[in-house]
């Protein structure tokens, strides 16, 4: 996505496909959902290119807030699923995006 994308969606969009089917949620067929997600997160990266400190700070911040929600909401599910779901989270960046 780009600057106006709403990052809560996207969280909410892992976190289901991580965890769809594990809780007992409607057509449970005793699978669990995806193994593995991938949360892409463009519009820092276009900042950058942009040459936008201050915005590029912002959507730093911004998904500062969603990962910190989407570690929230992870637990949860952890919790809710009396051990049979874990999750591992790794944040990392595909290149570095110098603003100057």
């Amino acid at each position: 996505g780009d600057y106006h994308t709403n990052l809560t969606p996207k969280m909410d969009t892992i976190v289901d496909a991580l965890s769809w089917g594990a809780t007992g949620e409607s057509g449970d067929q005793g699978e669990a959902g995806s193994r593995m997600g991938f949360l892409h997160v463009k519009a820092v990266d276009d900042a950058s290119h942009d040459g936008n400190v201050d915005l590029k700070r912002d959507l730093i911040a911004a998904v500062d807030v969603m990962v910190g929600q989407l570690v929230k909401r992870l637990w949860e599910k952890e919790r809710e699923s009396n051990g049979a779901l874990k999750y591992y989270i790794c944040c990392t960046g595909d290149h570095s995006t110098p603003v100057e």
